[in-house]
């Protein structure tokens, strides 16, 4: 059988073809033509095929694997697309899960706003609404109301259109026939149903997986279309086969109807290619790690089989893409990975890179900062004679020992030293993704091999291995194409599938099997369709399962056979292995099933690959030179002999150190390895002895590195297993929630990517925990605390922290905390009215649930059966305890790897890191003192009317800051005040770290721990509303805070300009809604975060609907909350007021109606409502305040202020929540017209105020800028 496989890549196209029977094997690898990747592909199959020999007419299969549907989208050339939803949903894709991509940044944007697959002005609404749980029909689809807006994106010249409603999962109708609407309006319209592309619940996942492939549909088909033509011109004869991101293959037909499945196709590919040739030499459980010039691509694969992720993980670039996809981990290392020391001293590696242009200075193209290539001609393992690409470009030795030479002159270390340290520090970042991938999943190293990929992969690889204890690594004999030849080791694939949710112990037999037997039809029918003999097909069944109540399923094979309770049985215990798998832990607990899967599978001849001709003598070097490789620490030079890889036969043995060159890449052999050549011509490195041999030393600047990077992942690690495990939606949904961890004192050392308000919290619980326990401490203790005036930063935030020890020493503490939906306090969820912190409900002062390893049951029995909740707060205790358990083990580790002192001394490195960084960027603002307006608080919840001042000055001396809140509202009597250490600190720190080290406009990214603390200071009266008097309640404790840090922006605005917002909503409207249970038996509490809005910034326009400053939450899927809860959404957008006009325009809040299906018990923590506006500044406009209505525009309309305890709400009632508008930035006038007519298209203002506001003169017939009137205009205003 003759085989090709073609890859496409962004900057080569690669190609591969075997002939099984004569063992000809030829490869290609020709410059892709991005304007049309088929140009690329018709070179390479000539160039291919007559390098064979053979004609493309007598290929039996052409696979292809492309990243034409990903750079689509990452470089956002997509089609323009119509979007057609329910009605009152427009900007489902605009507010996405209102969460920032980073905690830390107030001038990041949000690229599903600033580059949307669907611009506002084309998402239209139409009438019809179907519901859950059973899919029924609450308003028809009014089919006339269809055809206008079709007519419209019509005539807008729109030819791809996306159709998604809520739950059209349960219910496809309304979908169904919109698209045969459109076909019949637009007849070449390329249509996108979310019930076909991706019938599954979750909203704004649905829908954006939908829109992704109405986005690249049309160009990725116009290329299908344009390769299977190229390929049939040369005379290929049957139907090509496309790899897909699950790691199957789909014909052309289907690829050009789902083109998002081939998303992340590439690296797929590669992890296929290295699973088969794995097998092909004897090893099943494989490694594979792809390094190209940017980024590495890492895979893991046990017993041949390939690992999803998990569905709400799956991204494309910036946006969320819904669908099968292997778990690939991908970071920011590569050959071109420039090499550096920052100005806090740290030696780093990446993710900055030279690019392919000029790239590394040992190119001899201009390049003048050192990367990761240049290292590697330093240490003599790339030869500068030889150079790359088969000598087509040659290297400049001097060049890049030159520019590692300037980043050594930092690090103290030779440049021998520098260049190796650079590596390592590489080794280590590959070295702790791997572990993340496979030693945390349960997975023994000792028990894979690791597969060389990419032009760099077999260059890192070998040393890689050792440090992971790999026994062999395996060098295919032409990594740089290992995915072209991965397409060729694929089965068709297709999968199907389809939501079930039921209680698992409640499946309704003979429905679940009518399902699956209608996903097996398709599956079938499919595969008929790709003529799949029958004896080929196999079908597997799956499902997606997670505890009741968790939000997070896990994928896995469920039993054939008949379904019964058997079948049930079998299922639920394959589920407990599976999560114990995933997460380390599995609860004995109720079942729910979510999803179905169905998945056909066309079996291809497996791909045999020829034998390799034997070695003829001894292998002969075609050079020896010396070569730097670590020994025992130490840089040492050692003379390496070179070989080259098409001189060497089966049999072959060389021992290390040794150099192994071909066309596309170069393997290094460290010393005590041994190269064996196996009988298909793999190189297969034994790396035992070295393994045996090594010391763990490293220099300590590299020491650092990998210890610090190790602190990062662990706290990562934590908060992953802590909102995938839990149950409450507040934790699982909203991410509310915190974990790191601490050294001995109660330091922290790093801290979890999630809720920012936890920031400055969590030491403070540890160090009060400390103080309070003293010396009754042990190992195997566990404790629990949520005391408000104990750290917490508030009393429903409850933490679990757990002591680490080392052969009986203290060493750290690993914590986590998470918002539990309810406390016992006097109303269910919030409680706005408590006098004082005794009526909040239970607090929990350093109590240990395990002393010494034993649970105290009287205890932990207590904590559940006070409180309305009990089950949901199990759960998540459960969960906090777990993530703690498991950051433990990781702690222990690293102390066992390198040593308790080696720990000790990198956490107080990066502490001191961490506050030299802040304290360098605090001393370049003047010494001053900085003042603003002061800012008022609604009020405090019972008193109505009556504001409460917040009054903030910004003290700069030197390289620290003071924020001083004198003159600020005295507490109250009320639940309105803030934890001092929990809340306010960790405010004012939070905000000190926004500006001056911000995430995204920073050029380093620095470590959150304690040293970022160190050069701030409060002066905050006691007694006042931000430090009030034991025992003044503080349930209620973030809407003053957010205003303090909001008027900190202000203050500084004068001197730092550059760095600061406009004004902020500032705010937050935090609702609980609560009903009792009667099944259950107990309460019900839904909480419910309604995001506010950024002001301008001074480069870009104000985020809209996102969660603001100290918040970073996430919403809950609105499919979710009405599939549990006795709630309807009926509205949720971006208000309809228009934006605050600046040069940058303010950010637009949002709109949300919700209906009460029964009588519900509702309160909230909010604000924002009857105080001043949000600022705007440097000429910018004010923003707007918010409100909450009850039955707003009925005869009944009620108006309810933000803070709210325990009122009732009758069954049929609604209530409307609408959040502030943000302030505008800078001087209208100088907003740029374009931009104005683009948010005058797009909604976010009115062609009157575009005139009024900014002075653009809009022709109302063309939709366009008069230019010459809008100058004139301007020129008046101005004067």
């Amino acid at each position: 059988m003759k085989r090709i496989g073609v890859d496409v890549g962004g900057t080569f196209t690669d190609l591969i073809y075997v002939d099984e029977e004569t063992g000809n094997i030829q490869v290609a690898k020709v410059p892709s033509t991005p304007s049309d990747p088929s140009e690329a592909v018709s070179v390479g199959l000539n160039q291919v095929c007559e390098a064979a020999d053979a004609e493309l007419a007598d290929v039996d299969l052409l696979f292809h694997g492309t990243t034409v549907a990903t750079n689509i989208a990452l470089e956002h050339k997509g089609a323009e697309v119509g979007l057609i939803t329910t009605h009152g949903f427009r900007d489902i894709l605009h507010i996405a899960r209102h969460r920032k991509p980073f905690n830390f940044s107030l001038q990041q944007d949000l690229p599903w706003q600033t580059r949307p697959l669907v611009k506002r002005r084309f998402r239209k609404t139409v009438s019809e609404r179907i519901t859950a749980p059973n899919g029924d029909v609450l308003v028809p689809l009014n089919e006339d109301e269809v055809r206008e807006k079709v007519r419209e994106l019509n005539a807008a010249g729109i030819k791809s259109i996306a159709v998604c409603f809520l739950h059209s999962y349960l219910n496809p109708a309304h979908e169904l026939r919109v698209r045969d609407i459109v076909l019949e309006e637009i007849p070449d319209a390329y249509v996108s149903a979310s019930c076909e592309v991706v019938p599954l619940y979750r909203e704004f996942e649905r829908f954006s997986t939908t829109a992704l492939n109405a986005y690249v549909g049309p160009k990725v088909s116009k290329y299908l279309e344009n390769f299977e033509n190229t390929a049939r011109k040369g005379g290929y004869k049957h139907g090509v086969k496309m790899m897909q991101s699950s790691g199957g293959l789909a014909t052309v037909e289907g690829a050009m109807k789902r083109p998002v499945n081939l998303m992340m196709s590439g690296p797929v590919g590669g992890l296929v290619g290295g699973i088969w040739a794995g097998k092909m030499a004897g090893y099943n459980n494989v490694f594979t790690l792809d390094i190209g010039g940017t980024s590495a691509d890492i895979g893991v694969s046990a017993n041949g089989k390939l690992q999803m992720r998990h569905l709400l993980d799956t991204k494309v670039g910036d946006y969320q893409a819904m669908i099968p996809m292997i778990d690939i981990y991908a970071i920011g290392q590569g050959g071109g990975s420039l090499v550096y020391v920052d100005d806090g001293g740290v030696f780093r590696v990446g993710p900055q890179s030279a690019g392919a242009f000029p790239g590394p200075a040992s190119y001899g193209r201009g390049g003048t900062q050192a990367t990761s290539t240049d290292a590697q001609v330093v240490l003599g393992r790339l030869r500068p004679d030889r150079g790359l690409i088969g000598g087509g470009l040659m290297l400049d030795v001097e060049m890049g020992r030159t520019v590692i030479g300037e980043v050594a002159k930092q690090t103290g270390l030779s440049v021998e030293e520098t260049a190796l340290g650079a590596l390592q520090i590489q080794k280590f970042s590959m070295v702790q993704a791997i572990e993340l991938n496979s030693v945390r999943r349960g997975y023994d190293p000792r028990e894979f091999t690791l597969v060389a990929a990419g032009g760099a992969g077999p260059l890192f690889s070998t040393e890689i291995a050792i440090e992971l204890e790999v026994p062999n690594v395996l060098v295919p004999p032409h990594p740089g194409i290992l995915s072209a030849s991965g397409l060729l080791a694929t089965d068709m694939q297709h999968e199907f599938v389809g939501t079930e949710r039921s209680a698992i112990d409640e499946l309704d037999f003979e429905s679940i099997e009518a399902n699956f037997a209608n996903l097996t039809a398709q599956a079938m029918e499919r595969l008929e369709a790709d003529a799949i003999p029958e004896d080929r097909r196999i079908v597997r069944r799956l499902a997606d399962c997670r505890y009741s109540g968790q939000g997070y399923e896990v994928r896995f094979d469920v039993p054939a056979g008949k379904i019964d309770q058997k079948w049930v049985e079998a299922a639920k215990d394959a589920f407990n292995k599976a999560h114990d798998a995933e997460y380390g832990h599995s609860f004995k607990a109720p079942i729910e099933i979510i999803n179905i899967r169905v998945i056909g599978v066309g079996k291809i001849d497996e791909l045999t690959w020829p034998e390799s001709p034997p070695q003829k003598g001894d292998p002969k070097p075609i050079t020896t030179r010396d070569v730097v490789f670590d020994v025992d620490g130490k840089a040492m030079a050692l003379p390496t002999p070179h070989y080259d890889r098409e001189q060497l036969g089966v049999g072959a043995v060389i021992h290390g150190p040794t150099i192994i060159e071909q066309y596309d890449t170069t393997t290094v052999v460290p010393p005590h390895c041994t190269v064996t050549v196996d009988k298909f011509g793999n190189l297969i490195v034994n790396t035992e002895e070295a393994i045996a041999r090594k010391t763990g030393e490293l220099s300590d600047p590299i020491l650092m590195r990998v210890i610090g990077g190790a602190f990062q992942a662990i706290a990562k690690e934590m908060a992953g297993v802590l909102y995938r495990m839990s149950y409450s939606s507040i934790i699982r949904e909203s991410e509310d929630l915190g974990a790191g961890i601490f050294d001995k004192n109660g330091f922290q050392l790093a801290e979890s990517d999630s809720t920012p308000m936890f920031m400055g919290a969590m030491p403070k619980i540890v160090q009060n925990v400390i103080k309070i326990l003293g010396n009754n401490i042990c190992d195997g203790d566990v404790i629990f605390h949520n005391d408000p005036y104990g750290g917490a930063t508030h009393s429903p935030d409850c933490a679990v922290i757990v002591p680490v020890f080392y052969d009986g020493e203290l060493i750290g503490f690993t914590s986590a905390s998470a918002h539990l939906i309810d406390i016992g306090g006097a109303f269910p969820g919030i409680n706005m009215a408590a006098f004082d912190v005794f009526a909040e409900g239970s607090i929990y002062k350093a109590k240990k649930i395990y002393e010494k390893g034993v649970r105290n049951e009287d205890l932990w029995s207590s904590i559940f059966e006070n409180v309305r909740t009990p089950s949901h707060n199990e759960g998540d205790v459960e969960a906090l305890l777990a993530a703690c358990n498991l950051a433990k083990r990781r702690f222990l580790e690293l102390a066992g790897r390198y040593g308790t002192k080696s720990v000790e001394t990198a956490g107080n490195y990066w502490m001191d890191y961490a506050e030299t960084m802040l304290r360098k960027e605090i001393a370049k603002v003047p010494d001053g003192e900085y003042t603003t307006d002061i800012g008022y608080l609604d009020d405090d919840g019972v008193n109505r009317g009556k504001q409460l001042p917040v009054q903030v000055k910004v003290i700069i001396k030197g390289d620290e800051i003071t924020y001083d809140l004198t003159g600020s509202s005295d507490e109250v009597m009320t639940s309105f005040n803030c934890p001092y250490e929990g809340t306010t600190l960790s405010a004012l720190s939070f905000i000190t770290r926004m500006i001056f080290l911000d995430e995204v406009a920073f050029p380093v990214f620095v470590p959150q721990n304690e040293g970022m603390t160190r050069p701030i200071n409060a002066i905050v009266p006691k007694g006042s509303i931000f430090n009030p008097n034991f025992p003044r309640s503080c349930f209620a404790r973030f809407c003053q805070v957010q205003r303090a840090v909001d008027l900190a922006l202000k203050a500084l605005a004068p001197v730092l300009p550059d760095k600061i917002t406009a004004g902020n909503s500032a705010h937050l409207h935090f609702i609980s809604y609560a009903g009792f249970n009667e099944d259950k038996g107990e309460y019900w509490v839904y909480l419910e975060v309604d995001e506010g809005s950024y002001g301008g910034r001074p480069e870009s326009d104000g985020m809209d609907a996102v969660d603001c400053l100290i918040a970073n939450t996430r919403n809950n899927p609105i499919e979710e909350l009405e599939f549990t809860f006795d709630m309807r959404t009926e509205r949720y957008e971006l208000r309809d007021e228009a934006c605050a006009a600046g040069r940058t325009r303010g950010g637009i809040g949002m709109v949300r109606e919700n209906r009460m299906l029964v009588e519900t018990l509702v309160s909230c923590e909010g604000d924002r409502q009857e105080g001043d506006e949000p600022w705007g500044i440097l000429g910018g406009e004010d923003g707007l305040n918010g409100s909450i209505y009850v039955n707003r525009g009925e005869a009944d309309e009620e108006y309810w202020p933000a803070k709210i305890s325990g009122k009732t709400m009758k069954a049929n009632s609604t209530i409307q929540i609408t959040v502030p508008s943000s302030g505008g930035y800078g001087n209208p006038l100088e907003r740029d017209a374009q931009m104005v007519l683009s948010d005058v298209l797009d909604d976010f203002t009115t062609l009157e105020l575009a005139q009024s506001s900014y002075g653009v003169v809009i022709d109302k017939n063309s939709m366009t800028v008069d230019e010459a009137a809008t100058k004139s205009l301007r020129q008046r205003m101005a004067n």
